[in-house]
């Protein structure tokens, strides 16, 4: 069952489009459906079912993926003497500079 709604590999075109969903919180119609139909559910539990679901693959992201970037990116930048002091000139320059080219137009 959750197979046909994430898809049996990484590379199917059913997780790329669960993916693309679950990257703005959203969930297909047939995802609902699908589950609704295969369990014989009403609506309104396959909707909970789904919404676990996509919370569940939110959470495995931000676990599993998101925290370890960013800890090796805070790594990468204490290596290098980044501070954030430092990104926060830098931000305030880059918008400086994007002033001017708007205006200079």
């Amino acid at each position: 069952m959750v197979g046909k709604v994430l898809g049996a590999q990484a590379d199917s075109i059913t997780f790329a489009n669960f993916k693309r969903f679950a990257g703005e919180a959203k969930l297909h119609k047939s995802s609902v459906n699908y589950i609704k139909r295969g369990m014989g559910i009403s609506d309104l539990n396959a909707t909970n079912i789904t919404v676990r679901l996509l919370l569940q693959f939110i959470l495995s992201f931000k676990r599993n993926l998101w925290i370890p970037r960013c800890a090796k990116i805070k790594e990468w930048e204490k290596a290098r003497n980044i501070t954030s002091s430092v990104l926060r000139e830098r931000t305030i320059r880059r918008q400086r500079c994007e002033r001017k080219r708007i205006d200079d137009s």
